[in-house]
């Protein structure tokens, strides 16, 4: 299991209290709750984009909290599928396969893209010329590619229709259950929760 214990968070007005949460260590975890509710903070805590003294997240034997981001080997997928503008969408997954070291990854690749129903002409456009749900699948590919030991996924498919969506979810589920890693889900999609192998609502996160 995946634990993560003793969050006690505050900015502003806002307090997010978790004494002790666990989730599955392989498979894929959908995290639901009220907008408001603290489930973005949370990820931002597990990432490390934000602190939290006294926090632990034990993942694979190791304390992730005290890891550098750049060293918890996460793959991210955000709302609006961040890419880098100056590339195309080809050229994104190229990088991401290459910065974690892994040259031979193009029939990897081919694999998640054709799952996804990208068509090849949307791999060559230039990331801030696809729409929405080009860019989700787009960073999924990429996030996928290198390899993560944890996938963290912030409304990653909300810009999708229900087919594409289902695509994604099963393809995320699948490829955590044979590469025997975690995926936690941020979504306000509550339909997709009986899909997930389980499912958690934060519902500590407050207004004090």
């Amino acid at each position: 299991m995946s634990v993560i214990k003793n969050i006690n968070y505050k900015i502003d007005k806002f307090k997010l209290s978790v004494p002790s949460w666990e989730f599955p260590d392989k498979g894929l975890t959908i995290l639901t709750g009220e907008s408001g509710s603290g489930k973005s903070t949370l990820l931002d805590l597990l990432i490390g984009f934000r602190s939290c003294k006294g926090m632990s997240w034990e993942l694979l034997g190791e304390d992730y909290c005290l890891k550098k981001i750049e060293d918890k080997n996460i793959g991210l997928v955000l709302q609006k599928g961040e890419l880098f503008p100056h590339l195309t969408a080809e050229q994104c997954i190229k990088f991401a396969a290459l910065a974690r070291g892994k040259k031979n990854y193009l029939d990897e690749a081919k694999e998640y893209i054709n799952e996804l129903c990208l068509k090849s002409e949307t791999l060559l456009q230039k990331t801030t010329t696809l729409s929405g749900g080009e860019r989700q699948r787009v960073a999924l590919v990429c996030a996928l590619i290198g390899d993560p030991k944890i996938l963290l996924l912030d409304e990653a498919f909300s810009a999708l229709d229900s087919d594409n969506k289902e695509r994604a979810l099963s393809l995320v589920n699948n490829f955590c259950l044979s590469k025997k890693i975690p995926a936690l889900l941020v979504t306000h999609d509550v339909s997709l929760i009986s899909k997930s192998v389980s499912n958690f609502k934060l519902l500590d996160g407050s207004i004090v």
